[in-house]
């Protein structure tokens, strides 16, 4: 048992880590028992109000609130509690649905994405709850379950119980350190794009010495519509897709190194890796996730496939618009696969719009004050080279901005294996929020 860390802390932390809360697993039953398991914290805290908010047909998520007080502003307070699957978990050091602490590390699925962030803050808020410590603010707390989906049902949530999630201010916890031991805020996001692609040849496999060179391959021309997709130098290549953001970016080559482990280090491109951190930052960026053909690798099979089925995704800069490069891609693939025989289906999945606050907000001297206070380092405010669809929803839905403190480090292995959190980012989150609602 970790001893700085409160016990009970700890307990309620392996509670929740030991929920596999994969929404994009249908059905899963250990999404409600999450929010069951939220209900009963919420009201053993003695919170006023508790609500389990639908999100369409997507997995519903749940809404907590402080007695409200007219003379005080409203703060709400962000987080998702799904999780991405965990991969095959003989890979992982430990079991991942267990916590662990290793090292001044907590491991677990969800540990930094996002489960141990904003457990780490509420638990905190809600000890100064049942001390009766008055608040400086008309707390909210929303859970959403669906945002490694690409937040499918949020839009829908916000606007439906738009009265219960107004707000003067939105924060939520999630995202990494830029650096570690460097508080960061991030007033922005990137939006993206996420595509699923299927190429469908013959209607049975056909012999490679008799067929072949006579009929489209499906595999060869989806990997050729991929690899025509960016250019030699990985930038985009599309026309209309491709997007050039100004400034807003913070991270330096020092401090992106810190992600990588050792046996990381040859797998980084050659390049002059300060120019390769601007281009990801400020440009909009493709990357394939998945690919997909015929039989097994392992197996000796000389057939030219029926079907290739491929998953990409586009990292959308500020100025970008999720309808205008979806607009772009289907033309691209409709102009490539019209010079053959094939069929194919270009699905877009996930569409979210980049996020930015843009101006001089409040909340943000607030927390960066807080954070200050607490870490004894003056954070940095800068622009999320990842995706969180909540910061274009509440701007669209509300006109107010939406700002993101993170507390994973830059090595917390988020989407993969061995997911960490340190420990001590957990008990900063804790004294960080301890002090904005105190004397914020």
């Amino acid at each position: 048992m970790n001893k700085k860390i409160k016990p009970e802390h700890f307990k309620r932390l392996e509670e929740y880590i030991s929920m596999p809360t994969v929404s994009t697993q249908p059905q899963n039953p250990a999404m409600a028992e999450a929010l069951e398991w939220w209900r009963e914290l919420f009201d053993k805290a003695g919170v006023y109000q508790t609500k389990v908010l639908k999100a369409g047909d997507a997995y519903p998520g749940i809404l907590a609130m402080t007695k409200p007080d007219k003379k005080k502003k409203t703060l709400l307070v962000y987080g998702h509690l799904d999780v991405q699957p965990p991969g095959d978990s003989a890979e992982w050091s430990s079991d991942p649905y267990k916590l662990a602490l290793r090292g001044g590390y907590l491991f677990g699925r969800g540990i930094a994405d996002n489960k141990g962030q904003h457990l780490a803050v509420i638990l905190a808020m809600l000890d100064l709850v049942e001390q009766g410590k008055p608040l400086n603010y008309n707390v909210k707390i929303l859970l959403e379950a669906n945002e490694e989906t690409g937040s499918l049902g949020l839009d829908w949530m916000l606007k439906k119980y738009a009265r219960q999630l107004e707000a003067d201010f939105y924060v939520g916890i999630d995202g990494s350190m830029i650096a570690k031991d460097q508080p960061t805020i991030y007033q922005g996001c990137k939006g993206i794009n996420y595509y699923r692609l299927t190429v469908r040849g013959s209607k049975r496999e056909l012999h490679s010495g008799y067929y072949g060179m006579l009929v489209y391959n499906p595999a060869i021309q989806l990997a050729k519509f991929l690899g025509g997709l960016t250019d030699q130098d990985g930038l985009i290549a599309v026309p209309g897709v491709r997007v050039v953001a100004d400034g807003g970016f913070e991270r330096r080559e020092v401090e992106v190194r810190e992600m990588f482990g050792p046996e990381d280090e040859p797998r980084i491109r050659k390049e002059d890796l300060g120019k390769l951190i601007s281009t990801q930052e400020r440009e909009s960026t493709l990357d394939v996730h998945s690919l997909r053909s015929g039989g097994e690798p392992d197996q000796v099979k000389t057939a030219i496939p029926t079907q290739a089925v491929a998953s990409f995704s586009i990292r959308t800069a500020p100025g970008s618009e999720a309808k205008r490069v979806d607009e772009a891609i289907q033309q691209h693939a409709w102009r490539f696969f019209a010079k053959t025989s094939l069929e194919y289906e270009l699905e877009l999945v996930i569409a979210a719009d980049p996020g930015m606050a843009g101006g001089e907000s409040l909340m943000v001297e607030k927390i960066a004050n807080s954070l200050r206070v607490v870490s004894g380092v003056e954070p940095v405010i800068t622009n999320l080279s990842a995706t969180l669809p909540v910061f274009s929803q509440v701007a669209k839905v509300y006109h107010q901005p939406f700002v993101l403190v993170g507390f994973a480090a830059p090595d917390s292995n988020q989407h993969a294996v061995d997911e960490k959190l340190p420990v001590e980012n957990f008990l900063l989150a804790q004294r960080f929020v301890t002090r904005l609602l105190t004397q914020g």
